[in-house]
């Protein structure tokens, strides 16, 4: 697992601390659309929103357990307490909600377009997608890009970002590059390290007040 955060606010503010979360420690993908380069993350932002809010809407309150947000290299996992409330088979073409005041608030606060209709939108946006059914929780599964290729324009890409940053602002923060990147700052840190050891950067003077200076 790359990384773990337990969000325990209220219910709008973990919905959007977990899709923050999630879209931090994934890659993004770069199109040209026109003469635009367009960036994007490797899984649709709304296939993940819709994800995350069935969780919240359709997880067993009932049933000690958390949902759960897991991120590995090749998948993402999202998990909630609480078994399928119909035959599996009718999975996308119908639903039942277990919680129809919760979906209420959801969809009158404008955090869904329509009630029932979120695993039908992820199938279409994510064919791969897969469903993970037992007799006490439900998981959705989306599966990542893991070819060497793929890896290393990640790399790349990430790596030629931080130097540009960095030229532009020689104080710019790990915090503040891994918000704008969109990696965990443990990420920015593995890039940083490693532009290190191979002299490209160095870091001059104290780590807070300190700034950044590429050599090559």
């Amino acid at each position: 697992m790359l990384d773990k955060k337990v969000f325990e606010e209220d219910f709008f503010s973990n919905f959007d601390n977990a899709l923050n979360f999630v879209l931090r420690n994934i890659r993004t993908k770069a199109e040209i659309k026109g003469n635009v380069r367009v960036e994007s993350p490797e899984i649709p932002e709304s296939a993940l929103r819709e994800a995350i809010i069935n969780a919240m809407i359709h997880r067993d309150y009932f049933i000690e357990g958390r949902i759960l947000i897991n991120i590995f290299s090749d998948k993402i996992e999202i998990l909630n307490p609480g078994k399928l409330l119909f035959d599996k088979r009718e999975l996308g073409n119908i639903s039942v909600t277990r919680n129809p005041i919760i979906a209420d608030c959801m969809l009158r606060a404008g955090y869904v377009e329509k009630i029932g209709s979120g695993i039908k939108r992820i199938k279409e946006l994510v064919p791969n997608v897969k469903f993970n059914i037992s007799s006490n929780w439900f998981g959705i599964t989306f599966l990542r890009e893991t070819t060497q290729e793929t890896t290393q324009e990640t790399t790349q890409e990430t790596t030629s970002r931080i130097l540009k940053l960095i030229r532009e602002n020689p104080s710019i923060t790990r915090k503040e590059l891994a918000k704008i990147i969109g990696l965990s700052e443990d990420g920015i840190k593995y890039h940083l390290d490693k532009l290190r050891k191979d002299g490209v950067i160095r870091h001059v003077g104290p780590t807070k007040k300190g700034h950044w200076e590429v050599l090559r």
